[in-house]
């Protein structure tokens, strides 16, 4: 009897399984069509080099620090260096493309420029998106200058006439002393 039952149950189990291996499946997956929306243009941003000698470098990045913050800006870095009177900074910032023109004419009214680059890419077209966040990039070099000493050609006058000077004074000082022994 208990035979009987398992020859039973494994006759089911065989009729289950050839029935399952003459049967197909198919399956369909279709993604929903979604209506396409273009994004709109980015403003492209404009982005400005600059080399300024300044009287005081640290009263030059203390007073950018100042735009920025005032134009709502970004302060990516800065790089400060001196070596007795000499003292140099590199900083770069970031502000919002319809401030570029103002902070740009800030930063050039520290010093006097030496070396100006700027990349602007004209007119934004009429449907752009402003930035969310300052796009517009600047980088300045500035350069502490001793303004009472005028520059001739990169060599400080002083180194020439300084030496001239010496030897005309001791050639004056020997005169005098030779003509007081006669």
């Amino acid at each position: 009897r208990v035979r009987t039952a398992i020859e039973r149950a494994q006759g089911q189990i065989n009729a289950i399984s050839s029935r399952v291996d003459l049967s197909t499946i198919t399956v369909t997956l279709r993604q929903p069509e979604r209506e396409v929306i273009p994004e709109p243009p980015v403003i492209e941003a404009p982005s400005g080099d600059l080399e300024i000698a300044v009287p005081d470098v640290q009263r030059a990045i203390d007073d950018t620090t100042a735009l920025v913050e005032r134009f709502e800006g970004v302060l990516l870095g800065t790089n400060f260096s001196a070596s007795g009177d000499d003292a140099a900074a590199r900083m770069a910032i970031r502000v919002f493309t319809p401030d570029f023109a103002a902070v740009l004419a800030g930063i050039e009214q520290t010093g006097e420029v030496q070396s100006k680059e700027i990349s602007d890419p004209g007119d934004p077209s009429p449907d752009a998106v402003p930035a969310e966040v300052p796009d517009a990039r600047i980088a300045m070099h500035f350069i502490q200058v001793d303004p009472e000493v005028e520059d001739v050609g990169g060599v400080n006058p002083w180194s020439i006439i300084g030496p001239i000077l010496g030897i005309l004074l001791a050639g004056a000082a020997g005169f005098w002393y030779r003509r007081s022994q006669r």
